[in-house]
Formats: structure tokens, C-alpha cells, sequence
């Protein structure tokens, strides 16, 4: 795997929505927060920052041709925001919440 297979992983393959799932398990006071709202939103901000950064560096590098207008930009920008909150909720919800569970 090279830079530009990380960074599409990171993209499109739900990496990072898997990284911030990871983040939000595994780091201290991400796992520890107390307002469930504000731990959501905040997993919103990783993942979207993630696949976000990640397009940026696939554009700076030259694997991917820059947008040429503003509109093109919103478009892969939230399109990169988007599938990597996604992923993260979906991953969330099949694995941590399962485990949550309480039958009554």
C-alpha cells in the first residue's frame, strides 16, 4: 500500500470513519464524555475533518485532479465529510451498541 492507497482508504474505503470510531473508543476523554450529544457531534467533526483532509492531501498531491470551480469544491468536500460520517455511525452502530445492549 502506497500514500495514495492510504489516502483513498481514508476517503472512500471507510477509513476514516473507522479511524474515528477507534478515536472514540480508545482515546480517554473522547470515550469518557459525558453529554452523548456532544460526544455525536464531536465523532461528526473527526470523521468529517478526516475524509476531508484526506481528499485535500490527495488533491495537494496530484493523485487527484483540484476542483476548478466553487461548486465542484462543496460537492467533494462534503461528498469526503459525508461517507466518512457515515462509515463512522455505521461501524459505531455494529459494533459498540450491540454490546450496550440491555435486554429486558
Amino acid at each position: 500500500m502506497d500514500l495514495r492507497d492510504a489516502l483513498m482508504w481514508l476517503l472512500s474505503g471507510g477509513g476514516a470513519g473507522f479511524l474515528t470510531w477507534y478515536l472514540m473508543e480508545k482515546v480517554a476523554f473522547l470515550k469518557n464524555m459525558k453529554d452523548p450529544e456532544w460526544k455525536r457531534v464531536t465523532s461528526y467533526v473527526i470523521a468529517a475533518s478526516i475524509g476531508i483532509l484526506a481528499y485535500l492531501l490527495l488533491v495537494t498531491m496530484l493523485y487527484e485532479v483540484a476542483p476548478t470551480t466553487w461548486r465542484e469544491w462543496t460537492e467533494k468536500l462534503f461528498n469526503a465529510a459525508s461517507i466518512a460520517i457515515i462509515t463512522s455511525q455505521l461501524k459505531h452502530g455494529f459494533t459498540t451498541l450491540p454490546t450496550k445492549r440491555i435486554d429486558k
